[in-house]
């Protein structure tokens, strides 16, 4: 029974994960939603400081960030995405033992509505549904 109901499911579940049409793409340019690139030192100081304010040891925060480039994001395959300039960093840092935690991905996302964070908890299953570059 409990496959059954499974099965029957399944479909409106992944239903739900829309893809991100060239449509909302086009629409979020021409509404300006990405603004201006943003420029590498200014973001990487902005995501140097927010690792400031949550790091247990903000001294030991090892900081590997791509480019900035224009794209989408969503924590859920069900939320509308985010459109703006992504820049991808993986992020290492010390815990209270004193040892390296291991690297963590996060994505910071940069556009005239603001700054969005998705850390590693919400880029872990999925993630060709999550998040897409722009050309």
């Amino acid at each position: 029974m409990k496959l059954l109901l499974a099965l029957f499911t399944l479909p409106f579940i992944t239903a739900c994960a829309l893809p991100v049409t060239q449509e909302a793409i086009d629409a979020a340019s021409a509404q300006r939603v990405f603004g201006p690139e943003p420029i590498r030192e200014e973001y990487m100081a902005i995501i140097q400081k927010h690792f400031q304010e949550i790091a247990l040891d903000p001294e030991s925060i090892i900081l590997n960030c791509l480019a900035a480039t224009k794209g989408w994001a969503r924590r859920r395959i069900t939320d509308r995405p985010s459109f703006g300039w992504i820049v991808a960093c993986d992020v290492n840092g010390r815990n209270r033992f004193g040892g390296y935690t291991g690297t963590q991905p996060y994505l910071f996302i940069f556009s005239d509505r603001g700054i969005s964070v998705l850390d590693s908890k919400d880029l872990e299953v999925q993630i060709q549904q999550k998040v897409g570059l722009v050309e």
